[in-house]
């Protein structure tokens, strides 16, 4: 009985020409994750809390629309 072949990665599959804007949307999600840090850390009811929240609402926006850009079945998923 052959041997089924393991499955390949998101990544390996991902076209070439998508690469920079993969890695782009990475660290998007990496500044996000340390807006959402520095937020957590502020005072709630300051104007730098505020300030932040309006940054990481940008920021989620361009994300967004840099995955619909490349397309959502191209992009890797974390579970």
């Amino acid at each position: 009985m052959p041997r089924a072949s393991a499955p390949r990665s998101a990544i390996e599959a991902v076209p070439l020409l998508v690469w920079d804007e993969l890695h782009q949307v990475e660290q998007l999600r990496a500044e996000r994750q340390a807006l959402i840090t520095r937020i957590s850390q502020s005072p709630r009811f300051s104007h730098r809390h505020v300030r932040l929240e309006a940054q990481l609402a940008e920021l989620t926006h361009r994300i967004i629309q840099a995955e619909l850009a490349i397309g959502r079945n191209i992009l890797p998923r974390k579970s």
